[in-house]
């Protein structure tokens, strides 16, 4: 379940996804074609609201206004957890085999590039995020947090899931099995972690 920009809501069960509009009362069904044996896999909205439905069956769907407008498919790279669309009007997609980058102008007449940031074909990314400088981060549970840009990359050892956002302050947060991780940079350039432990 989420909620869009607009204030329509978006639910998404097995191969069903059931849209409903502020100014509606009904649900209305809308019909993905999704391969016989696929479901509903990740739902996101990015910063422009358009809606990303992304499926087993390695199928992406992106819906403006509440209409399909794209449907794509990433098979040789493995279904998509997640995807994000940076500042610069960047895409972001994660995958199981690394992760795939391509402005969304270009989406998806251009293929996007598809790239391992250390060659592990472990890697598995799981989660971006976007820091208050326009950062790039990815979450996996075997590498831990890694910052992307041009120049270079910078891994923090941190074990984490599929849910952490950034805040205004630019700590990241990431939900681990007892609670929460916060990471961030102190003024002399070292980063901190902090483990929260919500649970027992």
């Amino acid at each position: 379940v989420m909620g869009a920009h607009d204030g329509s809501l978006w639910i998404g069960h097995n191969r069903s996804l059931y849209v409903k509009q502020p100014h509606e009362d009904t649900f209305r069904n809308i019909p993905l074609d999704l391969h016989p044996n696929a479901y509903i896999y990740r739902m996101m909205s990015d910063r422009d609201g358009d809606i990303w439905v992304t499926a087993t069956d390695s199928s992406v769907r992106r819906f403006v206004g509440g209409q399909l407008v794209t449907t794509w498919s990433s098979k040789e790279y493995g279904n998509i957890p997640h995807l994000t669309l940076d500042r610069d009007n960047d895409l972001w997609m994660t995958t199981g085999w690394g992760i795939m980058r391509i402005h969304k102008p270009d989406f998806p007449q251009v293929r996007p590039n598809a790239y391992r940031l250390s060659g592990d074909p472990r890697e598995g990314f799981t989660r971006i995020l976007e820091d208050h400088e326009g950062n790039i981060w990815l979450g996996s549970w075997h590498h831990g947090l890694d910052k992307v840009s041009e120049k270079n990359v910078i891994k923090l050892s941190v074990e984490s899931s599929m849910i952490g956002f950034a805040d205004l302050a630019g700590h990241l947060w990431l939900q681990n099995h007892h609670g929460l991780l916060e990471c961030w940079q102190r003024d002399d350039g070292q980063w901190t972690i902090a483990d929260h432990k919500l649970v027992p």
